[in-house]
């Protein structure tokens, strides 16, 4: 929004409207496995080269003891994910992830990435990790900062910090309680935002308010 009054918009013309979201009726069992995800475009904007970089740091410091890092996705990057498989044990990639398998790979992880170098409004990511109680890391480009709150349900990294990252995955992978605690408050984050309903009721006077100018 502050952007667009930057532009030169009136303030008065510019209306923020939160996606609506359906959460599931109870939060998920929090099971974990021993890995990471990042789902997304394989793209440089979206961090992908961020992501592989910050594994080769997690895969030095940890050794035999590092999390898994699953990617689900395609783009442009795809021959590069497939080249840094090779390289680094730990990455798994799976190409693009949907219906029960991406119920089953977001139930199961640890936390979810989003290591976006542009500037993404609200990624519709967070809202996934959010219903299934898993804290996002993502970097504070654009709407996350308005989305993850660092230290409480997720943590923030300046955007194309790779060692940063790496570290806090490192952090976040010695407490599986504080990984419980943040996806718990991530959950209750999600409760508090608009139902479909609502946000019909708030779409449908953002129309009424276009229509009458």
């Amino acid at each position: 929004r502050e952007k667009f009054i930057e532009a030169g918009v009136r303030p008065n013309d510019i209306f923020t409207l939160p996606y609506p979201w359906k959460p599931t009726e109870s939060a998920p069992f929090n099971q974990e496995g021993n890995y990471y995800l990042f789902l997304g475009r394989l793209s440089a904007e979206k961090g992908t080269i961020v992501l592989c970089e910050a594994w080769d740091i997690v895969r030095q410091k940890l050794g035999t003891n590092a999390p898994r890092l699953v990617i689900g996705g395609n783009g442009p990057l795809e021959t590069y994910v497939k080249a840094q498989v090779e390289k680094n044990p730990l990455i798994d990639f799976r190409g693009i992830i949907s219906g029960a398998n991406k119920v089953d790979a977001i139930a199961n992880c640890r936390a979810m990435l989003a290591p976006s170098v542009c500037w993404d409004t609200r990624a519709i990511v967070t809202y996934e990790a959010y219903d299934f109680q898993k804290p996002m890391l993502a970097s504070s480009a654009g709407g996350f900062t308005e989305i993850v709150t660092d230290g409480s349900t997720g943590l923030l990294h300046e955007p194309e910090n790779a060692h940063q990252l790496a570290e806090q995955v490192i952090e976040l992978n010695k407490s599986a309680e504080r990984r419980r605690m943040m996806g718990q408050k991530g959950r209750e984050w999600l409760l508090s935002q608009p139902t479909p309903q609502q946000w019909l009721e708030q779409f449908s006077q953002i129309v009424q308010y276009a229509t009458r100018r």
